[in-house]
């Protein structure tokens, strides 16, 4: 799940400028309004979203924030050249998936591993989160070369694989179960 969720979005923050600029059409002076106005975004929905998440039911919000992020990647898809506004409406539907997902990703981390051995295993989740991931920016490099649209196909998939993976683990962690 977190190596999905960590590929595609080290994909997107990638490949998203070359999208926008070069298929989409959007003049490269104009990507810093986008970056500037996702992160206002998420700051405030850290504030306003974030704290109603509760972690003895995260399989809503976790579904919720792939689900909005599938719906970013697949407006990125379709839209035509020289739509700012879908490419704002991207950018805010963006905002708010990664303004759940980041700190539920991150709870659900702490909660799943022993404390006793929390530390140990960070450290080894982490080398094996990098070692699944690292190979994908080559993977979206190649696809780019082919069609700039590429590297979102392959976060859809990583984004859908995330949310199966989600519903597994939901299956398998119980509510109230303190590990």
């Amino acid at each position: 799940l977190i190596a999905c969720y960590t590929g595609a979005c080290n994909v997107s923050n990638t490949f998203w400028s070359l999208l926008v600029t070069e298929k989409l059409g959007i003049a490269a002076e104009n990507l810093s309004i986008f970056s500037t106005i996702k992160s206002l975004l998420m700051l405030v929905a850290y504030f306003t979203i974030v704290p109603r998440l509760r972690l003895d039911n995260f399989k809503n919000p976790l579904i919720t924030g792939l689900g909005l992020l599938i719906c970013q990647q697949l407006l990125m898809l379709a839209m035509p050249a020289g739509a700012y506004w879908l490419v704002m409406l991207a950018v805010v539907v963006e905002a708010a998936a990664l303004s759940m997902l980041n700190p539920l990703t991150s709870s659900i981390q702490m909660i799943a591993m022993d404390r006793e051995e929390r530390a140990r295993m960070l450290g080894f989740f982490y080398a094996i989160c990098l070692m699944v991931t690292s190979p994908l920016g080559s993977i979206a490099g190649a696809l780019a070369q082919i069609n700039r649209s590429l590297p979102f196909v392959l976060n859809l998939v990583l984004t859908s694989a995330a949310v199966f993976l989600s519903i597994r683990i939901w299956r398998e962690f119980k509510p109230g179960d303190n590990r």
